[in-house]
């Protein structure tokens, strides 16, 4: 979980949307006043590095997350939350016992992008 904007720069190393692994963001943390899906809380997701709306924007550029909390103001820059890293999709297995896929290798790559989806405001 993301707590807050000013925690530091985090790691996702493994993220798997086979996992159904979500990014959590906690509203009061980052000034929403809401939880939800991103669009039901206002917040713009770019996989690029520039907001396109003047709404708070999620940048996912590389393999780097950032906050942009006025999307295409002037008055505060956007600020790194983390690296988000995949797992790699050749590495990820099901066995025959298992009750889903399971991780046998920690070999990890970059996103090619993120999608609402990815994320959850609680």
């Amino acid at each position: 979980m993301l707590a807050a904007i000013s925690d530091g720069v985090d790691s996702f190393l493994d993220f798997s949307r086979i996992q159904h692994d979500q990014i959590v963001l906690d509203h009061t943390g980052f000034d929403l006043g809401r939880t939800g899906t991103l669009a039901a809380v206002g917040v713009s997701l770019v996989n690029g590095a520039m907001a396109q709306t003047s709404e708070p924007t999620l940048l996912y550029n590389g393999s780097d997350l950032s906050w942009d909390s006025d999307g295409t103001g002037a008055s505060v820059p956007a600020l790194l939350l983390a690296h988000v890293l995949l797992a790699d999709p050749q590495t990820v297995a099901t066995h025959p016992s298992a009750p889903g896929p399971m991780m046998v290798s920690s070999m990890t790559q970059v996103l090619p992008q993120l999608t609402p989806d990815d994320f959850v405001i609680v």
